[in-house]
């Protein structure tokens, strides 16, 4: 078998790829895939279309195409003779068939190899926000209850959306949630329009393997805390989490019923605990063999979606789950969460079919962001019973997405603070509310009260004596660090000299507002400038606007008004830049500066809170 090719590659081009991941397989047991060589899609929007569908499916994998299987969760509201979704996941068909020409078969070392190779790369997810509030979802427990003392359903299972960014690789970001929460179906692809899955799902959906089709649903779940082994046990004894568990169990066998040869359907497992990253989950078999006449479409149909993911009855709580999830003003649609992802191979009648599909739950989806990086969504739910507790409901859903929002910032904030003769620290208060601004904002922990004391030390320790550098860094783990310097005069009495980069800053747009430390580009820039005598280099954004230096923000004078470039521009809104901003004397106001207006300013300034602001000139 050929090698696969690198991940360096495939990142190189733009063509959908695929990592189908058991990062629990026993060691030297190749069962992880990498699909390459994209040839096309094969799409299904309707029931209507599934025997042409699969009928062109056949004739790729006779062609020798291998097959990934992604499906929404709202194809199967079809299914169920169910309305479509109010509001549309990326207006997408349902299930679609990804072609690929090359396939390799991977074991686990061999897989963590692969997903090294690009080297070290700066990467996080950060800003995680609940798409709607804890109010809303105790709200819409209370609707689920009501339903259950009307007989409508049984148990409902209700999620809704973790939103955030992420910055850098997305292979890096899967790497490091691969190391941290290690999935037996996890998935690494990139679809088409630059779409990617990092999925680190626990749950098989269904599997068929020479004529015996299997279920593996997961549900039932507590926080592993600090014995897990008590927590396995309290769980698999538990007589809520037990219920819960069997309600799913018996929907399933009914499902297979449907696609078995009758009498076969057996539950060799049940109420067996695993754990998932923090929590541990409990899970059940359920097995039967194939009746010779079912196909893909036909098992499809019986079984789609997986009925750990909707509740019990199934059809009944898919409409409810309609009416809970895309509700305005906060409509939420599933999307690929808790729908399918798998392969497909040998063919789609019983006899040859070898299928295997996970439930796509601990899946990030990420999305290109305008400003550069990616929006990322990750949904999150809970099975809800007559003896659901709301706040504990929610807890836990917080909890199952902890794998992803917990210290994956990928990147720290710091403050940089000239301490004056006297000991005192300038601009404290400007200082402490953009570090909090932008802690809050991008999901680090920090508590304002700890930041005082921290501060409140730190200046009491400093004594007069030459200016200073004082640097204050919030870790992504909330750890904060202080670091204090002699500040060195800068050399001559004349205006500093700037450079102007030759290339657009790479940093994501929305990351500039933020004083972080992902600054290579801004640090060998001011190195380049150092070492041609300059004090800084000034940046210009991907439409050839002004934006800032690399460590200073930049006004410049045109007919006789100063202006500095807005922040929408792409910049650090420094302390120093608010503080002319608001001098009267100055008269600053935003606005778009363009390099040819930069290079016929009739006069320049820089500025920052450990220099003030300083005359300046362009280099020739």
């Amino acid at each position: 078998m050929p090698a696969p090719p690198s991940l360096a590659e495939l990142l190189a081009s733009t063509e959908p790829f695929a990592l189908l991941d058991d990062a629990r397989a026993p060691a030297g047991q190749a069962r992880s895939r990498l699909l390459h060589g994209f040839t096309g899609v094969l799409a299904c929007a309707s029931v209507e279309d599934l025997p042409a569908w699969q009928a062109q499916l056949q004739a790729a994998i006779d062609a020798g195409q291998h097959v990934l299987l992604v499906a929404d969760y709202q194809w199967g509201l079809e299914l169920h003779d169910l309305p479509p979704s109010a509001c549309e996941h990326d207006g997408a068909a349902g299930l679609r068939a990804l072609l690929f020409a090359q396939q390799q078969l991977l074991d686990t070392t061999e897989v963590a190899q692969w997903l090294a190779t690009p080297g070290p790369t700066r990467c996080g997810l950060l800003g995680w926000r609940p798409a709607h509030d804890r109010q809303r979802f105790i709200q819409s427990i209370a609707r689920i209850h009501a339903a259950i003392r009307r007989g409508d359903t049984y148990q409902v299972n209700h999620t809704f959306a973790l939103e955030g960014l992420a910055h850098g690789n997305p292979a890096a970001i899967h790497a490091q949630l691969r190391q941290r929460q290690p999935a037996a179906f996890g998935a690494l692809i990139r679809l088409p329009q630059q779409h990617w899955v990092l999925s680190l799902s626990p749950e098989l959906f269904v599997r068929v393997d020479d004529g015996v089709v299997s279920a593996q649903p997961m549900k039932g779940t507590v926080a592993a805390g600090d014995n897990p082994a008590e927590a396995a046990h309290w769980l698999a004894t538990d007589g809520k989490n037990r219920a819960e568990n069997l309600m799913i169990v018996d929907l399933l066998r009914n499902d297979l019923a449907r696609i078995a040869l009758p009498g076969t359907v057996q539950v060799p497992a049940l109420f067996q605990v695993q754990p998932v990253g923090r929590v541990l989950g409990m899970t059940s078999t359920i097995q039967a063999r194939l009746a010779p006449q079912t196909d893909l479409a036909t098992l499809l149909q019986a079984v789609f979606p997986c009925g750990s993911i909707t509740g019990a009855p199934k059809r009944s709580t898919m409409a409810l789950i309609q009416q809970l999830e895309t509700a305005s003003p906060q409509p939420h649609a599933r999307g690929l969460y808790t729908g399918a992802i798998g392969w497909l191979q040998g063919g789609t009648d019983a006899a040859r079919m070898q299928l295997c599909l996970s439930v796509p739950i601990r899946t990030i989806e990420l999305s290109p962001h305008p400003g550069g990086g990616h929006y990322a969504r990750l949904p999150v739910g809970a099975g809800i019973t007559i003896d659901s507790d709301a706040a504990s409901e929610w807890d836990e859903c917080l909890l199952k997405g902890d794998f992803a929002c917990r210290d994956m910032a990928g990147l720290s904030l710091f403050e940089t603070m000239r301490v004056d003769a006297q000991g005192k620290v300038l601009s404290w208060p400007a200082h402490r509310a953009r570090l909090l601004a932008s802690a809050r904002q991008l999901s680090l922990p920090l508590d304002p009260n700890t930041l005082d004391q921290a501060f409140n030390q730190q200046q009491g320790r400093l004594a007069a004596g030459p200016p200073r550098r004082l640097r204050l860094s919030l870790a992504a783990d909330g750890r904060l660090d202080w670091h204090c310097s002699v500040l060195e005069p800068l050399p001559g009495t004349g205006p500093v000299t700037l450079l102007l980069s030759p290339r657009p800053i790479d940093t994501p747009h929305w990351l500039l507002a933020h004083k972080t430390d992902l600054r290579q580009q801004y640090d060998q820039a001011i190195a380049t400038a150092t070492a041609a005598g300059a004090f800084d280099m000034l940046f210009f954004n991907a439409q050839g606007q002004l934006t800032e230096g690399a460590r200073s923000n930049v006004f410049v004078k045109l007919a006789g008004h100063w202006y500095t470039p807005p922040a929408a521009a792409g910049l650090l809104p420094g302390v120093m830049r608010g503080q002319l901003l608001a001098d009267p004397a100055l008269k600053a106001r935003e606005r778009t500066i363009t390099r040819d207006e930069l290079l016929a300013a009739q006069e320049l300034l820089v500025c920052n809170a450990l220099r003030g602001a300083l005359p300046a000139v362009l280099a020739h």
